[in-house]
């Protein structure tokens, strides 16, 4: 199976800003979904939890800060996070020139649908940049 940026889920990113690259999940893989973001200097994904099952996030390029379950933490290029189902997780990219990539595993996959819904956050629960996040 090859992924292509062309074929991945298309959903609302405008706000918070980012960009899905590939993604494999729903019904082409019952074991894992994984996938490539783009996230945008200044900008974050929101906060969310995935109930039915883990994820792990690798840093490819740029800095990410992360908060899980209310506590934060500074990852780099080349870290990862392994982010256990249920926890209540938000990353960001604190760069003001530089995008943030990294790429997301989920085991057992998180529908297409509900990444390209933004995984059905309401706009008022999306969080930029709390002040005790921006460096």
């Amino acid at each position: 199976m090859i992924g292509r940026k062309k074929e991945t889920p298309r959903g609302q990113f405008a706000f918070p800003p980012r960009e899905v690259y590939v993604y494999f999940g729903s019904s082409e893989n019952s074991t894992f979904g994984a996938g490539i973001c783009r996230i945008p200097p200044g900008s974050s994904n929101e906060m969310h939890t995935h109930d039915n099952g883990d994820e792990v996030i690798y840093v490819i390029e740029g800095e990410m800060r992360i908060i899980v379950d209310g506590e934060q933490a500074l990852l780099q290029k080349s870290d990862a996070v392994l982010l256990l189902k249920g926890q209540e997780h938000q990353i960001f990219n604190v760069s003001d020139t530089y995008d943030l990539i990294h790429t997301f595993t989920f085991s057992p996959p998180t529908p297409g649908d509900a990444i390209r819904n933004g995984y059905g956050r309401p706009e008022d629960k999306f969080k930029i940049f709390p002040p005790e996040i921006q460096s």
